[in-house]
């Protein structure tokens, strides 16, 4: 088996990582066949963002400490998949829509507390600054359609929460601009 070999191994009791010469690989293999790629990545990034979703009540609960550790060991992963599901936010057509108001409202209460608990609202400040960017590039394909109400609450809600972590900077003047 790859755990054997030492291929694979365990990151806590849930996750396994690959050998990063064998992640590098599959990457490159994976790289190969475009439509396989964004699939993969629309996968990967709907998994993640559904698991911040799943974590918001247990942020409210006192399993907060619990699930905070749980995010800590995948939250590239986290990061990752938020950003992909913000860059690929499209109107419903023919290709895959991963505009979700909802779940991206929930995702984002999850990783931005997590942020800030942790002491880490620079990398909030980083990953919401671009999702405000590119959501921003992309309204007017919004504007006058039954999502627009909905996008716009999504962009005004990651614009409060990047405010919020330019506070914890003291960043209070770029705060008060969002």
């Amino acid at each position: 088996s790859l755990m054997d070999k030492t291929l694979l191994y365990r990151n806590g009791q849930e996750y396994y990582n690959l050998h990063e010469i064998i992640r590098q690989y599959a990457e490159f293999k994976l790289a190969e066949l475009p439509d396989e790629l964004e699939q993969v990545k629309d996968q990967h990034g709907l998994y993640y963002v559904q698991c911040l979703a799943e974590w918001e009540k247990a942020l409210q609960s006192s399993q907060q400490v619990e699930t905070f550790n749980k995010m800590a060991q995948v939250i590239d992963n986290l990061s990752q998949g938020w950003q992909h599901m913000i860059t690929n936010c499209r109107l419903r057509t023919g290709k895959s829509n991963l505009f979700c108001p909802d779940l991206l409202h929930s995702a984002l209460f999850s990783l931005s507390l997590f942020y800030e608990e942790r002491c880490r609202s620079w990398e909030a400040i980083a990953l919401f600054e671009e999702s405000v960017k590119y959501l921003k590039t992309v309204q007017d394909e919004f504007d006058k359609t039954e999502d627009s109400s909905r996008f716009i609450s999504v962009l005004g809600h990651i614009t409060a929460h990047l405010g919020w972590h330019l506070i914890f900077v003291l960043k209070v003047e770029e705060a008060r601009e969002y």
